[in-house]
């Protein structure tokens, strides 16, 4: 058993480097793009897409309890049925 933070660490690790990324690809988008409405348009459309899924996720999981437990040998045992 282990609590549930132990899943949250690594998942904010990756969303940073997500975003580190995606800084990078926004800039590489805004120097060495063409020039013109369809770039800006793009660009604002990934950030907000990306915001709003980002966001989302944050929102859900305020609503969960981080130090609950987390058991994988209750769930196996549960789901298999040895017949006596």
């Amino acid at each position: 058993m282990f609590p549930l933070i132990y899943l949250l660490i690594p998942w904010i690790v990756l969303v940073a480097i997500f975003i580190i990324m995606s800084a990078l690809s926004i800039m590489q988008m805004m120097r060495f793009g063409l020039s013109g409405a369809d770039t800006y348009l793009s660009t604002l459309i990934f950030a907000a897409v990306s915001a709003t899924v980002i966001v989302g996720c944050a929102i859900y999981f305020l609503a969960i309890d981080w130090n609950a437990p987390l058991d994988f040998g209750a769930l196996i045992q549960s789901s298999i049925q040895v017949p006596l």
